[in-house]
This record gives C-alpha cells, sequence and structure tokens, in this order.
C-alpha cells in the first residue's frame, strides 16, 4: 500500500502564503493549476514505474535535505518542479501566441479577397484555443461583427491572461523554493539550489518581450530564493548572463519602476559593491537634476527600505543613508529617516534631529519626529533625548499637522515607557520632565493656540498622559476594557466591588472619558445590586421623535427601523464618545454633528437627548455629570416636579429649534451661549468645570467656555499626579 500523500496535500504547498481573499482572486488560475498538478503527478509516477533503476539512482539527488525525516521538503520540491515545468510551457505559449498575432498582422493586409481575410481570422482563432463549437460561431459572426479589430482584440487579451498566470507562477515559485532552501542545512544549499534550477528558470524571461509585471514578478522570485541562502558559494555561482541582466535593470530608466525596484532588492543580494554604486549614482542624479524631475522617487525611496533592512551589519550603509536624508524628495526623506533609525540605533537622534526641527516639508518633520522617537526604548538616556525633542517640537512649530504628531507621541511614549521594564528605575525622572516641560507646552497649546481642533487634541493628550502616570487609574482602565470589549453597544455589564476600591467618582469618569475617546460612550448606573457600565448608545422610545415624525411625513424612510427612537440614558456618570458622530447632518435632528474647525461633536456639551434623560427623574433628583478631555458638564434638573414636566414637554415639543441652538457655527445668527441660556431659562442648571493638574492648566479654554454664558470655568479640586 502506498504511503505517499496525496496530490491535494502537495498541491497545498502550492497555495502556502496565500490569504483566503487572495486565493479567491487567483481561483481560476488555482483551477487551472489544481487540474494540471494532478495530471503531471499521474504521468510523473508512471514514468518512473516504467524506469526502476533510474528512480533508485534517483535518491541520492536528495540527499542535500539534510537530517530532517520530514516528508514536507520533497513535497515543495515536487511543487517547484512542476510550477518550473509550467512557467516553460507558459513561456513557450505565449511565444507561439505573439508568432501567431504577428503573422495575422503582416499577412491580413496582403490577403487578396474577403474569403481569404476571413480565413484568416478564423485560424488565428483556432491558434487563441478556440473550440469546434466556438469556431462555428466566430464563422457565423464573420457576417456581422467579427472582424479584424476583434479578433486582435481576442489575442491581446489571451496574451495579457497567459502573462498574468505566469506571474503567479514566478510568485509562488520563489515562495515555495523559499521554504525549500530555508529548510535545507547551509552546506547542503548549494545543491538545492542546484536542484531547483531557480536561476535558469528566471533567466528564461529574458528571451522573449514579456510584461513589466511578469519581469518583476520573476526577479521578486529570485530574490526571494536567495534571500534564504546562508551559504555565500550559492551566490557565487551565479552566472555572468544573472548578473549583466540584474545590473542592467537596476541601473537603467527604461524598465519600470516596479522591474527597478526588485533587480535592486536582487543586487544587494548578489553584488554589494555594485548596489552601493547604484545607490550613489541615484541619489546624486536627483540632487542634480530638475526640481520638477520626480520621474524614481518610488525608486529612491525603495532604496531606502533596502538599506533599512540590511543597516544593522553593514558599515558602508550609513553613508548612503546620510545621502538619502539629504533627497529632493519629502517622501525619500521619509524613507530614509525610517532606515537611519534602525541604521544609527541610539545615535539616530544626531542625524534625525535637523530633520524634526527644520525641514522644509511638514510631512517629513512629522515622520520623523513618530519614527524617531516612538521606537523601542533603549537607554535612559536616549529617552531623555527623545522627550527633550518632543518638548522642543512642541514649542517651536507652527504648523498644525506636526503638532498634533508631536502630541501623539508625547502620550504614545509615555504608555508604551509605563508598560516596559524600564519604568520601574527611571520612572520619577519621566515624571518631572513631562510636569516641567512637555506638560506646560501642551497646556499652552490648549489655551493659546489658534486653532480650535488643535486645542481639542491637546486636551485629550493630557488626559492621555495623566491615564498613564496615575497606576491605579491605569488598573482600572485595563479592567473594563478587558471586561466591556465583547459587550455590544447599548448593552452593559456588571463589575465586581473590588474593581472601584480606591477609586473616586471623578476618577472613575476621568478614565471612562479616555475610554471613550476611541470607542463607544461609556455610562456608570448605580444599582441595588452594585455598579454597572453601559457601552454605546441605548436607543428606546422618545417622545419628541413621535411628533417629529409626525410633523415630517416623508416617503424616503428607510425600512425596518424604528423611527420613534431617540438616545436614552439613567446613568448619573457619563463619558461621551469622542470619535461617533455624523459627518454630514441627517434630517433627524439632535444627533451628534462632527464640526471640522473642533475636529469633533463638542461633547462637552450635552446633546438635547441628554438633556430630556436627565429630566427624566421622579423619587431621587441628582444632577448628571459628562466627563470629557475638556472639564466636567454638569446637568442640574429643576427641584420641582412640575417645572421638571413643564421643561420636559417644550423640549420634546421645540426638540428641533434647540438642535440648532447647539449646533451653533462661525456663520451663525445667535450667539454661541443661546443654547445653554434657553435651557436655563427653563430652570435647568448646565455648569463646566475644568479638570486640572496643577497650576499649568488653571487657564481656561476660551473655545470651550464661549458655551457657558457669564461665567468663569469653575475649577474642581486639584489632582496630584505628576510626582
Amino acid at each position: 500500500m502506498s504511503t505517499s500523500p496525496s496530490y491535494s496535500n502537495q498541491f497545498q504547498w502550492l497555495l502556502d502564503g496565500l490569504t483566503s481573499h487572495e486565493q479567491r482572486l487567483h481561483r481560476q488560475i488555482i483551477s487551472r493549476l489544481r487540474r494540471r498538478f494532478a495530471l503531471w503527478q499521474r504521468r510523473r509516477s508512471s514514468h518512473w514505474k516504467n524506469l526502476p533503476e533510474i528512480a533508485a539512482a534517483a535518491r541520492h539527488v536528495f540527499l542535500w535535505r539534510g537530517k530532517s525525516d520530514s516528508d514536507s521538503h520533497p513535497q515543495a520540491e515536487r511543487v517547484c518542479h512542476f510550477l518550473t515545468a509550467q512557467i516553460e510551457q507558459e513561456l513557450a505559449h505565449i511565444e507561439s501566441l505573439e508568432k501567431a498575432t504577428t503573422d495575422f498582422r503582416r499577412l491580413y493586409p496582403q490577403a487578396p479577397n474577403e474569403y481569404e481575410q476571413r480565413q484568416l481570422i478564423l485560424c488565428l482563432a483556432v491558434e487563441l484555443g478556440a473550440t469546434r463549437r466556438g469556431l462555428r460561431k466566430d464563422a457565423a459572426a464573420l457576417n456581422r461583427w467579427f472582424e479584424h479589430d476583434a479578433i486582435v482584440e481576442r489575442a491581446t487579451r489571451v496574451i495579457t491572461e497567459a502573462q498574468q498566470r505566469l506571474a503567479f507562477y514566478f510568485e509562488r515559485l520563489g515562495t515555495t523554493a523559499t521554504r525549500v532552501l530555508e529548510t535545507s542545512e547551509p552546506t547542503a544549499q548549494c545543491a538545492a539550489w542546484q536542484s531547483l534550477c531557480l536561476e535558469s528558470t528566471v533567466l528564461s524571461i529574458t528571451k522573449q518581450r514579456l510584461d513589466d509585471r511578469v519581469v518583476a514578478a520573476a526577479l521578486n522570485c529570485l530574490e526571494k530564493g536567495l534571500s534564504s541562502i546562508r551559504n555565500q558559494e550559492v551566490v557565487d555561482t551565479l552566472s555572468q548572463s544573472t548578473t549583466t541582466f540584474v545590473q542592467l535593470a537596476a541601473s537603467s530608466d527604461r524598465y519600470s519602476t516596479w522591474v527597478q525596484c526588485a533587480a535592486l532588492s536582487v543586487l544587494q543580494r548578489t553584488h554589494r559593491e555594485a548596489f552601493a554604486q547604484t545607490v550613489r549614482h541615484r541619489f546624486k542624479r536627483a540632487q542634480a537634476a530638475d526640481e520638477k524631475s520626480n520621474s524614481d522617487i518610488f525608486v529612491r525611496f525603495h532604496l531606502t527600505q533596502l538599506l533599512a533592512r540590511d543597516a544593522a551589519s553593514r558599515k558602508e550603509t550609513s553613508q548612503l543613508i546620510r545621502l538619502a536624508l539629504s533627497d529632493r524628495s519629502p517622501y525619500v526623506r521619509q524613507g530614509a529617516v525610517a532606515a537611519a533609525v534602525r541604521a544609527f540605533g541610539a545615535e539616530a537622534i544626531e542625524h534625525t534631529r535637523a530633520l524634526v526641527l527644520s525641514d522644509v516639508a511638514p510631512e517629513v518633520r512629522a515622520f520623523a519626529l513618530v519614527t524617531t522617537c516612538l521606537t523601542s526604548v533603549t537607554t535612559d538616556t536616549v529617552d531623555c533625548e527623545r522627550l527633550r525633542l518632543t518638548h522642543e517640537s512642541l514649542s517651536t512649530e507652527s504648523d498644525i499637522f506636526v503638532l498634533r504628531a508631536a502630541l501623539h507621541v508625547a502620550w504614545r511614549w509615555v504608555e508604551e515607557f509605563t508598560q516596559s521594564e524600564s519604568s520601574r528605575h527611571t520612572s520619577h525622572e519621566v515624571r518631572e520632565i513631562y510636569a516641567n516641560q512637555i506638560l506646560p507646552a501642551i497646556c499652552q497649546l490648549r489655551t493659546e493656540s489658534q486653532s480650535t481642533a488643535l486645542r481639542r487634541h491637546s486636551a485629550a493628550s493630557i488626559e492621555r498622559i495623566w491615564l498613564a502616570l496615575d497606576e491605579r487609574a491605569s488598573q482600572f482602565a485595563a479592567e473594563v476594557r478587558t471586561r466591556c470589549k465583547s459587550v455590544a453597544p447599548g448593552k452593559g455589564r456588571r463589575l465586581p466591588a473590588t474593581v472601584f476600591d480606591g477609586l473616586t467618582e471623578d476618577t472613575i469618569g476621568r478614565v471612562l472619558s479616555n475610554l471613550s475617546q476611541e470607542d463607544y460612550s461609556y455610562d456608570l448606573q448605580y444599582s441595588l445590586f452594585g455598579r454597572r457600565i453601559i457601552r454605546g448608545p441605548q436607543m428606546r422610545f422618545r417622545t419628541w421623535r413621535l411628533l417629529h415624525e409626525l410633523r415630517h411625513p416623508l416617503p424616503d424612510k428607510r425600512q425596518a427601523f424604528r423611527h420613534t427612537v431617540g438616545r436614552i440614558s439613567n446613568a448619573h456618570l457619563r463619558a461621551p464618545s469622542s470619535i461617533l458622530a455624523e459627518l454630514s447632518e441627517t434630517k433627524v435632528p439632535g444627533e451628534p454633528l462632527y464640526r471640522e474647525s473642533e475636529s469633533g461633536w463638542r461633547p462637552y456639551l450635552p446633546l438635547v437627548d441628554d438633556v430630556l434623560s436627565a429630566l427624566n427623574q421622579f423619587a431621587i433628583v441628582r444632577p448628571i455629570r459628562f466627563f470629557t478631555s475638556q472639564g466636567v458638564t454638569v446637568v442640574t434638573p429643576p427641584d420641582s416636579p412640575l417645572r421638571r414636566i413643564v421643561a420636559y414637554a417644550k423640549l420634546s415639543i421645540r426638540f428641533t429649534e434647540y438642535a440648532r441652538l447647539r449646533n451653533w457655527t462661525e456663520q451663525s445668527n445667535h450667539s454661541p451661549d443661546e443654547y445653554v441660556r434657553s435651557l436655563q431659562s427653563l430652570g435647568i442648571g448646565i455648569d463646566f468645570k475644568q479638570l486640572d493638574q496643577d497650576d499649568h492648566t488653571a487657564l481656561a479654554d476660551k473655545t470651550v467656555t464661549r458655551f457657558f454664558p457669564a461665567m468663569l470655568a469653575v475649577t474642581s479640586p486639584t489632582w496630584v499626579i505628576w510626582c
């Protein structure tokens, strides 16, 4: 009984590394290969059965497998040989198709009559693979529409599909050959390389004119194989023809961009001196070229990626990276920054500081800052240098995009640092740097920036930094995130009382506000059975919504949806989501509406639905507190039940008008505080308090307090968190 693996199991090696989406994308090619692989295996098996002596002698060919007893190596090798055979057949097929098409183009104008022309068309259709039935349809179509242009278009399509299959074969051959070479011992890799015939297969593309995508796929196939080689003897055995072709494709502009990139990848593996010379030539030519000449920016960017992957072990690479850092293109300089960080390690800041602070392109300054400062934490000295560089960028930068990148670095770095091992030793020093340098700079942006959106991002960054530096708050945030990540929107989960030990309501609110910056809203409800956290808005019946639908009977409403519901909450501590809002105003009023000038929907200003929820209290009336990165907004309903009912009725009847007042813009004909004034006229108290950490945040943000009439921002108790 045979113990050899089935065809389907062996064929799985050909699909190794392909995602489900890629398999669906190439399903026709894969089905074609599956049929051919089964036929190829049967022919191969019958051939070796008829030649037992040769089969026994051939066992010595596979001695390069090493000491592994697994059958995975010969299976992968069989797939490689199969793909090689398919590539050879496809190349021959493409060559015959192109020859037939060329002959047709030459003979068709010379045909003496229409009958001869039609015969030439049908002959070409046969060459293109037409069946007998298809040929009869083509002959019938000659009297209607089938003529010279149609058959030429069919020939172009058939040749293009063949080249598409060829590119797929090369990609699969490179992946499978890599597996074979990776599992071979270094001393046996030379024999394995010769057995796979990878070089000769790739070099066969030079014998005819193919699409650039096929050439790039073939070169990538060769590069994948060479990347698995640990024996220099294999590289030394490459033929002169291969080296010449690779060098020509890497240095000549007559090849497409992606062919040049693939050739440069191979050149780095095979001939480092020629690669370094090509890199110097590329960057120096770019510096001397006209400013509008950016024809090879993708090639130069690819060069920076190649320098980055080999930077750790090559000293000469450092000089090439310095050359790339002064490139004319901002896109290339961004790639050079990433390469410099990998190449220079702890010394990268010395080379990227100039780009962070003085590069002419804001995208380069932002990328250089993020890449330099958010790499892995190494030594205490480097950590301090990164913080100082971030502080310098926050203090001197004027571009909003770069400042947002600096804010991202400020809170992201401290989050990663507090989770690292080194934070145990230098935590106090880092806290001092944040308290004395970085936080004052961020607070200045929060209160003095000309951009309202930047003020909002600054306030959010301050809260994130507070959360990262407060150990107990971080533990609570991790606990809530873990327990509530699977909770569906509008649903809740009851948490044990031990989770809230040692936490005040203010701390809980600030933590939930941090979580809602990139998630649904979080509401904290109290009940007889404990505290419950609600994730996302709860939608229930609303009187105002019923009235709105009755007043606006439109025929274009969505089906299978309830049109009488609105947002409702019974929680007394709430943290609205900072990111969930309408980008354009819909026909339903009162929803969170994104304002580009604010980079948000003003969650610190309660929605009309939120005010209605605050009024919907009976036995015990408590104020509702909304925690955001800007501060705490307190909504206090009237003490009198009658006044609450009257206010509820007026808000429900005139809901659209109040929603319009809340969505104030600079072009509105009413003042920003008109919304809060109208609520106060109903007996509803609206107060705003800042969340101050220290004296740096004592000043109020006027772009927030303008929505609250005749008040100075009330300061909440100070929390000492920095030292």
